[in-house]
């Protein structure tokens, strides 16, 4: 019996092992077996275990900007309130490779789209293109000054000035040739020679803003704001060739005839480190890249005015990519605020008081040379000297000195630009043997121009942070003798150097700089190179000299406020200004200041703000 079962049982397998097919079928069942043995181990055994772990890896609470509340006249005008605003934004969701031109591909797309729209970029690269396809610094000093710094790096700095060679006075070609090269314009991406001057800067920029959110990908960055709705749709209809680009909502505070409610409204700015801790520490909730009050009624109802943000719970890959995101917590508005004032009558008498400030500096200009720039502002009966109206569109940054060295400046910028530069080359001599001998000479002994020079250097190196205020005793002798300029600036800077008020620490080479001698040599290379590479307040102080010497004309300032198109004139009053003939450039300014194109709050000469007081309030 039993061995008729046995022979069956070894027919049947036999018959199972001839037949692949069931072969086949057996081997996948076990499979099939194990599979979901391993399934229910991860799902039911270990899972609430391995949720736990995805959540804590993957899982970002970010705050949601709440709109700040707004402000109203005392019958219920807006002066200041919020826009909504919707921005094209850009993060890396690690879909393109960074290493190639695959990244720079996908912003080149957005940026046709864009152009298709006319969309300005929101610019951070202080660089442009001109007319010749040349790159050209086109911000403020220190925003070159920061673009150098984040290109080539702090120890890299040093280490080029070591040698004697200063990285702030790399031209911009040359920086935007390091900045494409480390955002991968390189063999590596075979359309990168046919890129053009302009696309290449559209591109450094964008990638530029990036870097500040490089370490939080899930963060993103805004690379246009305030968009229309074509716009939003066309990047809504490209989204598969556009990964990691979105629209997003967002405010914008607005203020309402601002020139007239300024000093009362003030206004809101980014919030610094120091305004983070004293504003948490009376209870708010504030972080890096909040908006906060600065000045007038903005800072002083800033808790008031400060919305409540809200919460988002947002789910990334390993790679950055946003999985998901879920709100929370919705933002709350800040609390409206309404003033006593009234706009209507505060906007005449802002008119008023701005036409009697007009009349007034017409009134007391004087053409003459015969005073003293130190008291000009000080007597009763005060004059206010042409020739620092003239400067004045130089130092308030009406007129663009660094324009005046641009390939396609004109013929008058172009002197005033070459006779600048023959003065501070001239002065850069006289102070390097200044302070290369030592000079003992007091500060008093020179001319009220060589004095300014002088005291810029310190001036420069509190802007490095090489003085360490906190060290600095102000009631020593030494100190109070160069404010009062009885000491020369070697004679105090030595001193300042024994007595631990420089911070020699942010001197790389230690061991080479070992005492006061060598670190007052350090100091006087970083001086000079500083001053020489400067088209920002040292500059300035050229131009002072150069228009008070009459140098440089009021004429030649007249036609460049004319060439750079922030006035404008009659054909026959810019040829009286090209050949001038007795008091032209003095009646152009007279007649400008009148008519209210050059406003006193543009020139800043005393008088430049006014008060007005209102007696019947019916």
């Amino acid at each position: 019996m039993f061995s008729t079962f046995f022979e069956k049982l070894k027919q049947l397998l036999r018959k199972l092992v001839e037949n692949r097919l069931a072969v086949v079928g057996l081997v996948f069942g076990v499979l099939v077996l194990i599979l979901l043995i391993r399934v229910f181990d991860l799902q039911i055994v270990k899972g609430t275990e391995y949720y736990d772990l995805y959540v804590n890896t993957t899982k970002k609470e970010v705050t949601i900007p709440a709109m700040r509340g707004n402000i109203y006249d005392r019958n219920g005008v807006l002066l200041a309130g919020n826009k909504v605003v919707y921005s094209v934004t850009i993060s890396d969701e690690n879909y393109y490779a960074m290493t190639n031109g695959d990244f720079n591909e996908m912003i080149l797309r957005l940026l046709r789209i864009l152009e298709r729209h006319e969309v300005k970029l929101s610019k951070t690269l202080p660089v442009s293109v001109d007319e010749t396809g040349s790159f050209i610094f086109s911000g403020s000093e220190s925003r070159i000054r920061q673009l150098i710094r984040d290109v080539y790096g702090t120890k890299k700095i040093q280490e080029l000035m070591e040698q004697g060679v200063d990285a702030y006075q790399y031209d911009a070609p040359t920086v935007m040739k390091s900045l494409m090269t480390l955002y991968n314009f390189t063999s590596r991406w075979p359309n990168a020679e046919n890129v053009s001057s302009e696309d290449a800067v559209k591109i450094c920029n964008i990638r530029y803003q990036m870097a500040a959110t490089a370490f939080t990908r899930y963060i993103t960055t805004a690379v246009a704001k305030d968009v229309s709705e074509e716009v939003r749709a066309a990047v809504k209809e490209n989204a598969k060739d556009l990964i990691g680009i979105s629209v997003e909502e967002s405010y914008e505070r607005v203020y309402y005839n601002s020139e007239c409610f300024s000093s009362i409204l003030g206004y809101v700015g980014s919030i610094t480190i120091e305004e983070i801790e004293e504003l948490n520490a009376a209870g708010g909730n504030y972080s890096a890249g909040d908006m906060v009050g600065k000045l007038g009624i903005e800072a002083a109802y800033e808790s008031y005015l400060q919305g409540k943000k809200g919460k988002k719970q947002i789910y990334v890959n390993n790679t950055g990519m946003v999985l998901n995101e879920k709100v929370t917590e919705e933002p709350k508005q800040g609390n409206n605020i309404y003033l006593s004032i009234d706009a209507n009558m505060t906007i005449a008498a802002y008119n008023v008081a701005e036409q009697q400030l007009a009349g007034v500096v017409v009134s007391h200009l004087y053409k003459g040379t015969d005073y003293d720039p130190e008291i000009a502002y000080q007597k009763s009966d005060y004059k206010i000297p042409i020739r620092d109206v003239y400067f004045q569109t130089i130092n308030n940054n009406i007129l663009s000195i660094r324009d005046f060295a641009n390939q396609n400046a004109s013929v008058t910028e172009q002197a005033m630009n070459e006779k600048k530069q023959k003065r501070k080359a001239e002065v850069i001599r006289s102070l390097g043997t200044y302070l290369n001998t030592r000079s003992d000479v007091p500060l008093t002994e020179y001319t009220v121009y060589e004095r300014a020079y002088i005291r810029y250097f310190y001036t420069c190196l509190n802007e490095a942070s090489y003085f360490l205020r906190s060290e600095i005793d102000t009631q020593d002798d030494m100190y109070k003798a160069w404010q009062e300029g009885s000491v020369s600036f070697p004679a105090f800077l030595l001193y300042a150097l024994k007595s631990g008020w420089v911070d020699t620490s942010k001197i790389q080479d230690q061991e080479r700089y070992n005492n006061v001698d060598a670190c007052y040599e350090y100091m006087v290379r970083f001086l000079l190179l500083s001053i020489d590479q400067d088209f920002g307040a040292f500059d300035k102080l050229i131009y002072d000299e150069l228009i008070h010497t009459d140098v440089i004309l009021g004429t030649d300032v007249a036609i460049a406020l004319l060439e750079q198109g922030i006035l404008t004139d009659s054909e026959e009053t810019y040829e009286k200004l090209m050949h001038p003939s007795g008091e032209t450039a003095y009646a152009f300014f007279e007649s400008k200041i009148q008519s209210m194109e050059l406003i006193p709050s543009q020139i800043a000469l005393d008088p430049c703000s006014a008060g007005l007081v209102l007696t019947d309030p019916n």
